[in-house]
């Protein structure tokens, strides 16, 4: 297989840029509003439920506590009050009491007959300790099976509805989300969340692995990684292999002929 075209455009491209694999969760990261999330859930084919309207109403997804809020100690996503000030006691939130914690459950049917490939959550509040990785977030592929979990250790010690303590957490799974679940360790009370978030990857512009709207460096570096890898089998591949631009199982010089000229045109369609 002849790959010294690719090599020249490594050197022309992202020369300064670090190969690394997409990840499969994302977070937890600081979110004060919707320009924290890593996608852009303002573009068409996401959705953000904010609860502003005390309901869980966004297509295609149910959730196992109730909205709530504004007032006390109901701890929104900072700027839904229309102010980023270290308070979400202006603002809605979604909430459950006890064990299990939340759990969102996705119905393919309801949306197209997919289910999402993006899925991402806000944790706000919850129990107020300082016990290591407390915070849990799971997600489960369309049969069910569990695609793995990642932790966090941000609760700070006050229920007085502070916002710096909040943090996203996600996934990118691109054969589907059946449901994501987030929940603390010690069980014994409720959580809040916040911007529920999913989506799809953009069909009109597959090359644009990150979907930020441009296939440009950013997207090079994916691309690139997964070239080297080379067989989508390979358990060192992101989930999914989204770089596999011709749907042959491979990523080889056949999808870099899809990748280049969509690199150069940079905007998506």
């Amino acid at each position: 297989m002849n790959r010294v075209h690719v090599a020249s455009f490594v050197t022309g491209a992202c020369a300064l840029v670090a190969p690394t694999l997409a990840q499969t969760f994302l977070g937890p990261t600081p979110y004060l509003c919707s320009g924290d999330s890593p996608w852009p859930v303002t573009s068409p084919g996401y959705y953000l439920e904010t609860f502003e309207d005390l309901l869980l109403n966004t297509p295609g997804v149910t959730g196992n506590g109730n909205a709530t809020g504004p007032g006390g100690i109901t701890d929104s996503v900072d700027c839904d009050d229309g102010v980023i000030d270290g308070f979400g006691k202006l603002g809605r939130s979604y909430y459950a009491n006890g064990n299990p914690g939340i759990t969102f459950t996705f119905n393919a049917a309801a949306l197209g007959g997919q289910l999402p490939q993006r899925v991402g959550i806000v944790w706000t509040d919850g129990v107020h300790n300082s016990t290591p990785n407390s915070v849990h977030f799971e997600a489960f592929d369309s049969g069910g099976v569990k695609l793995g979990e990642i932790t966090g250790s941000h609760p700070d010690s006050s229920v007085n509805s502070e916002t710096g303590e909040d943090r996203f957490y996600g996934i990118e799974f691109a054969s589907g989300i059946s449901k994501i679940r987030i929940w603390q360790t010690a069980g014994c009370c409720g959580i809040e969340v916040d911007h529920l978030q999913y989506g799809f990857i953009r069909e009109g512009c597959p090359a644009d692995l990150n979907g930020d709207g441009f296939v440009d460096d950013g997207d090079a570096v994916i691309f690139l990684a997964a070239y080297n890898i080379l067989d989508c089998a390979d358990p060192a591949m992101p989930a999914g292999c989204p770089a596999d631009l011709n749907g042959d199982g491979t990523v080889d010089d056949l999808d870099f002929q899809v990748f280049s000229p969509a690199y150069n045109r940079l905007e998506c369609p």
